[in-house]
């Protein structure tokens, strides 16, 4: 399955490369945010705390696309294939 999200981009901030460091969190769930994410190099953990305990909920790897959205999105915008 691809999704695919219409979503208004500024070509300049489209696709910049972002290189982080081993551990570093990329943001926290909840945070405002409008940007997605794909590997290219490396893994990404995906986890959450539940009771003061950190639970992995996903490992991600090259080529997987993860991000935050802070605004709802309609279904008009979205397309499944």
């Amino acid at each position: 399955m691809s999704v695919l999200l219409k979503a208004p981009i500024a070509e300049p901030e489209f696709l910049k490369k972002k290189t982080f460091r081993r551990g570093e969190i990329i943001f926290r769930e909840g945070e405002m945010g409008n940007q997605a994410y794909i590997v290219v190099t490396g893994m990404v953990e995906v986890f959450k705390y539940v009771e003061g305990e950190k639970v992995s909920l996903a490992s991600l790897r090259k080529g997987e696309l993860f991000g935050e959205m802070d605004t709802p999105i309609s279904l008009a915008n979205l397309a499944v294939l």
